[in-house]
């Protein structure tokens, strides 16, 4: 049924997160580390930092509930 259906679905969005995350962690991160300067890194935190603070913003705080 439905309710099935949006198990399955839940658990296979829970499967491509993770996977992202770990590609991100034992892929990504370690090669942009090796590859980028110190300016270069300090300068996309700085841009990172700067979305962070905007994403805060997200509304309904639907988690929370």
């Amino acid at each position: 049924g439905k309710s099935e259906n949006s198990v399955k679905d839940a658990l296979l969005l829970s499967n491509l997160i993770n996977n992202h995350i770990r590609f991100e962690e034992r892929t990504m991160f370690p090669w942009l580390e090796k590859t980028l300067t110190s300016i270069e890194l300090e300068t996309i935190e700085k841009e990172l930092e700067k979305i962070k603070t905007s994403a805060h913003l997200f509304s309904p705080d639907f988690w929370k509930n």
